[in-house]
This record gives C-alpha cells, sequence and structure tokens, in this order.
C-alpha cells in the first residue's frame, strides 16, 4: 500500500516465541535430512544436491530455489495437504520432538495444512525472556507466534504474508522482496537488563530505550527538538513541563507523546516503574 519499508522490533514483555530470519545452512540441511517426505514436493535430485554439495555458495542458491519452489505449492492444495499429513502422522508418533516439530504440529492444528509450517524447517526458532529483543529489518521474514510485546516500526502499512495466517497472502511478493541471510538471529539485550537499555538498531526512525526506577525517581529529558514517546509498563509518572509548571500524571498502560516544540521536560516516579521512552536517534 505504500512505498516505505518498515524496519520494526519486538521488546518481550514476558516471552515470546517467533520465528525470524533464514537459519544457517547447516541447520536448515539437517532439518531437510529430518523430513525426506519435502522432496515429494520439490523433487529428490534438489534436495540430495544440497545436501551433498560442499560449496556453499552454490548451496545457498540451491535453498533459495527450494524454499521459492516450496512456498509456490500453496496452489497444489490437494499435493500440499498429502505430503504435510505423512508429516503430522510421522511426529505424531515420534518421541522427544524438537521445538520446530513441535511447532509444527501445534500451528497445524490451528491453520490445517498450510504452506507457512515448513518456515519452522527453515527459520530461526527464537524464544525471548522478559526485557530481551529482535531487530527484522525490511525483507527480513519474522512471524510473532506466542507471548505479549512492545512492537515498534517505520511508518508503513506494508506486510506481505505467505502462511499461517488468515489474512491476504501474496508469496510472489514475499520470494521478490525476502532477504536470504543464512545466520543465527540477534538478541538484544539478551543481558535482560532492566534499567538505562537502549535497543540499537540500524532503524533511522525509532530509538527505544527501557528503564527501571523506584518510587521517588526524578530526573530532565531532552527533545532535541524531536518528538517523544513514552510508555509505561509499571507504575505512575508525573510529567512536567519545566518552562510553565504544567504537569500531568499517567499510570501503567498508558502512554504519552511530548511534542517536539518542548525542549526538556521532566519525569518522576510515584512509585516504583519501569517504562518505555521512544524517540528519533540522533544522527
Amino acid at each position: 500500500p505504500d512505498n516505505n519499508h518498515k524496519p520494526e522490533i519486538a521488546i518481550a514483555l514476558d516471552s515470546l516465541t517467533a520465528i525470524a530470519g533464514l537459519r544457517p545452512v547447516n541447520e536448515i540441511i539437517e532439518n531437510l535430512k529430518r523430513n525426506p517426505e519435502l522432496e515429494i514436493l520439490t523433487g529428490k535430485d534438489l534436495i540430495n544436491k544440497i545436501i551433498n554439495e560442499k560449496n556453499e555458495v552454490i548451496i545457498i542458491n540451491q535453498l533459495k530455489i527450494l524454499y521459492s519452489l516450496l512456498l509456490k505449492k500453496a496452489d497444489d492444495k490437494e499435493r500440499l495437504r498429502d505430503v504435510i499429513e505423512i508429516i503430522i502422522e510421522r511426529l505424531s508418533n515420534k518421541n522427544n520432538l524438537i521445538q520446530e516439530e513441535e511447532q509444527f504440529l501445534k500451528q497445524y492444528s490451528n491453520f490445517g495444512a498450510d504452506v507457512g509450517l515448513f518456515s519452522f524447517f527453515f527459520f530461526n526458532l527464537l524464544n525471548l525472556k522478559p526485557g530481551q529483543a529482535i531487530f527484522t529489518d525490511a525483507g527480513e521474514p519474522h512471524a510473532y507466534i506466542e507471548g505479549n510485546i512492545i512492537e515498534c516500526m517505520a511508518n508503513s502499512d506494508n506486510v506481505v504474508r505467505a502462511g499461517l495466517t488468515n489474512k491476504y497472502k501474496d508469496v510472489d511478493t514475499l520470494i521478490d522482496v525476502i532477504k536470504y541471510n543464512f545466520k543465527k538471529y540477534n538478541i538484544i539485550n539478551e543481558e535482560q537488563i532492566e534499567d538505562n537499555v537502549i535497543f540499537k538498531t540500524s532503524a533511522e526512525e525509532f530509538q527505544l530505550t527501557l528503564y527501571k526506577k523506584e518510587d521517588g525517581f526524578s530526573s530532565i529529558f531532552l527533545t532535541y527538538n524531536k518528538p517523544v514517546v513514552v510508555l509505561i509498563l509499571e507504575g505512575a509518572l508525573e510529567i512536567e513541563n519545566t518552562e510553565n509548571s504544567f504537569s500531568e500524571n499517567f499510570k501503567k498502560g498508558e502512554s504519552f507523546l511530548i511534542p517536539a516544540l518542548m525542549e526538556k521536560f521532566i519525569l518522576k516516579c510515584l512509585k516504583d516503574s519501569r517504562f518505555i521512552i521512544v524517540e528519533i536517534p540522533m544522527i
């Protein structure tokens, strides 16, 4: 619907299960070996080439072809259903499932024989703890499966879906825009630091900082003549304009906008509080 890119960050409030970015090549190959049924859809030769090839550049090119081929099988509904049901039967009788196999079964119960199920074999499957985050740049495939998050993104309404959804799907566009970066996904704030955590990303449009302050905390914050948003996760805050003594109180779950014309403002904690400040990063 628009020409803007849409980088975004997701910060886990409690926990987050997500898939994001293509896995390292060796992990995808292991999943291909675990799931030989895929060759019914793609042909045995292509998968054998990927498994037996030693040159990583060639493997990556073949994996791009393989993933595109699988996504395009969404239209071959009968054959797709047959293959997925074979995998479902095998996994249902297997002990000690790995997490991607558990998700394959779980999302099958939610969406049926959907081509998006194969994403669990190709994408990084991530489990974030509170305060940890992932950043997905434009073109990086991802989906949030379970958990509550703070999500911030650039000003765009662009979403391209290929599966595991009841909304509009556009496989061809996804294949066209997807970034094929085969690597482990970076977790931001992996240490789960709770105060003064700057979630640094490559996005020029936003930067989020997490604070955890005690009752009675008070500090002056600068806007640098740019708009600022404050979101209260726990506790209560008082906002005060340093120029005309205006003040107002906000509580858990509320947010407020500081306009760019306010050069600075005072934040006070009325009880122990956790809050996020969203601002435009300094270039």
